[in-house]
């Protein structure tokens, strides 16, 4: 296990999650391709119980956030509560005051593992939007391990508790993202890992096995991202410049987005909308790109045979995107979500951009389509981030709409409000510890919108609850 290397880059030197010299040394173990064995904490089976029904994941005001089952795919839902009618302003005393009143802090946790190169930090978190029958369920990723914990209620202790560990067979290997699924026909829930080794894992929190390897990658894996309407597709980019479509119920690659007018340099971030219909990416080539991935593509093809039993004998490839622009960020993208018909994106720039691709009126591609490539940004919001000028830091949106926050390399994190109009270009409140003085590289929020968790470079887990009695008392 080695931390994470120093790459040069166009900025200056920034922190890299993957390094190239360590790549080169793995690629020549990577034709291994036996199903590890996973060490476990040797806790019960069941640490994740199976919905007695397939889950519906809700985001604000009843509206589907992500990663729907398939056979409970909602209809379009309602737009998000963002006017455009006004500008930005600064953020009034009593948003700011509610917003910091919102959350309080509840525990830290260390997974810090000592190496011959020091302490190597956890890059990746994320909740699992399935198990809504019990206490949000997170997992985390560092060096070669994937850890499952449970944030039971406020004032238990312990606040975050450890529930499963998996360690990949590989000292080479070293992962960078993690994400949820779950399996209707088996009522299982699992989750996908991916990191400097190029691999996907597919592991089960029900047994402690690795259930699946993906090939295909060949190069680090930055991102992971499961399709809105059917939780069994996972998307994942990475440094072999693609984006590349999974079932994780077979072996095969279903599709590639890249080639002749893909990303010229490593995939750091993705994101689906919410009808599954689109797919932005953001790349070390300061670009951002749309895919589409809905009805009537070679994609939406792909993943419908997918769920056949039917061999796959060829992996469609696009190579032109709907929209695409450099014109939003100078440096590294190193993370974009799409919000209705609008994108925030993040650059190592101390800011997060709010845009969306053509005119204020077009939907998310702009006017883009299949003989036009759309090239023209309308930007709404710059969102100043300070202290941020370092790539691989993930922000994250509130499932029900709320907020907006992201972390930064001195251990605050920054909140926008997003049910108010515009987000301010300021952030209205910030969250911190007296502990935490390094950089917070992701940000993840529960289904419930009830818990933050933010991991950081010293290998350490941060949560904070949100005071719903506290809340209450304010708006009366």
């Amino acid at each position: 296990m080695r931390p994470p290397a120093k790459r040069k880059m166009s900025g200056g030197g920034r922190r890299s999650p993957s390094s190239d010299s360590e790549h080169e040394k793995s690629r020549s173990s990577n034709a291994e391709s036996e199903e590890p064995t996973l060490s476990t904490s040797g806790l019960s089976p069941s640490v994740v119980q199976s919905p007695s029904q397939p889950p519906v994941v809700r985001r604000g005001r009843g509206r589907p956030r992500k990663s729907l089952p398939v056979e409970m795919a909602p209809p379009p839902s309602p737009s998000p509560a963002i006017s455009t009618s006004r500008s930005p302003s600064p953020p009034t005393s009593a948003t700011s005051n509610q917003l910091k009143k919102m959350f309080t802090f509840s525990a830290a946790i260390s997974e810090r593992t000592a190496t011959q190169s020091g302490t190597c930090g956890i890059f990746g978190c994320a909740f699992s939007p399935y198990a809504t029958e019990q206490d949000p369920i997170f997992s985390t990723v560092s060096n070669n391990r994937v850890n499952v914990y449970e944030c039971p209620p406020p004032g238990t202790t312990p606040a975050i508790r450890l529930l499963r560990s998996f360690k990949d067979p590989s000292v080479d290997e070293s992962f960078y993202a993690c994400a949820w699924l779950y399996c209707t026909e088996t009522k299982t829930h699992l989750l996908a890992a991916a990191g400097n080794r190029g691999l996907i894992r597919v592991l089960s929190p029900h047994s402690g096995d690795c259930v699946r390897t993906l090939f295909g990658h060949g190069e680090p894996v930055n991102e992971l991202r499961v399709h809105p309407r059917d939780s069994v597709i996972l998307a994942s980019g990475g440094k072999d410049f693609t984006v590349r479509l999974w079932n994780v119920g077979r072996d095969e690659c279903l599709a590639m987005l890249g080639g002749v007018e893909g990303h010229l340099d490593q995939i750091l971030s993705l994101d689906f909308d919410s009808t599954g219909s689109y797919i932005v990416s953001a790349s070390m080539d300061h670009t951002v790109k749309l895919w589409e991935t809905g009805p009537g593509t070679v994609v939406a093809d792909a993943i419908s045979a997918s769920h056949n039993a039917e061999p796959i004998t060829t992996c469609p490839e696009v190579h032109y995107p709907l929209a695409s622009s450099r014109d939003l960020h100078l440096n590294y993208v190193d993370c974009v979500r799409i919000y209705d018909k609008f994108i925030f994106s993040k650059s190592c720039e101390n800011a997060l951009v709010l845009w969306k691709f053509g005119e204020l009126d077009d939907g998310l591609a702009g006017r883009g389509n299949a003989l036009k490539v759309e090239t023209a940004v309308t930007r709404l919001v710059k969102m100043d981030l300070p202290d941020a000028d370092v790539w691989f830091i993930k922000f994250a949106i509130d499932p029900l709409d709320r907020f907006i926050v992201s972390g930064n390399q001195a251990g605050e994190l920054h909140i926008w409000p997003l049910d108010k109009g515009l987000p301010p270009v300021n952030s209205a409140a910030v969250l911190t510890h007296k502990e935490l003085r390094c950089s917070i590289r992701q940000v993840a929020i529960s289904y419930c919108g009830t818990v933050i968790i933010a991991v950081t470079d010293d290998a350490t887990i941060y949560r904070w609850s949100r005071n719903v009695v506290r809340e209450e008392n304010d708006s009366d």
